[in-house]
């Protein structure tokens, strides 16, 4: 078993996220209140109040997965996976596309989501970096 390698950046934000009054690596959005949200329908309590709560489909809502695959030419819902997020799709994509031992090539500065998936599950990793002065090209002989 591979030793497991920690998600940095998550591990230093959940230590000070919540302690900090700038936060400058946050991607997310700020919290809103219920309040706030509704403002603008404040009659939609009555629905919020009669939702139930209740496990979701695993896949994602059908209406949501059916809109999804009209997109998409010869593409129907059972093609289609909803998550919650991006970190969801990016672990269900590397989990089901590489084995241990397969590579990777990972484009630094990033979130480091990936790498740390990759690294997690035995894939070699190969990282390349788009540069300012290439024109923002990929430079392919560090990618060799």
């Amino acid at each position: 078993m591979n030793k497991f390698h920690p998600f940095e950046h998550e591990v230093m934000a959940s230590q000070n996220e919540k302690e900090v009054e700038y936060n400058l690596s946050e991607s997310g959005v700020h919290p809103l209140l219920l309040r706030e949200l509704l403002k603008d329908n404040p009659e939609y309590i009555e629905t919020l109040l009669s939702t139930e709560i209740d496990y979701s489909h695993a896949a994602g809502n059908p209406e949501l997965r059916e809109n999804i695959a009209a997109l998409y030419s010869e593409c129907t819902s059972s093609n289609v996976l909803v998550t919650v997020g991006a970190i969801e799709a990016n672990y269900n994509s590397i989990r089901t596309l590489l084995q241990p031992g397969d590579e990777i090539a990972i484009m630094l500065p990033n979130y480091m989501q990936i790498w740390g998936i990759a690294k997690n599950h035995g894939l070699k990793i190969n990282t390349f970096h788009h540069n300012q002065d290439n024109d923002w090209q990929v430079n392919l002989e560090e990618l060799k």
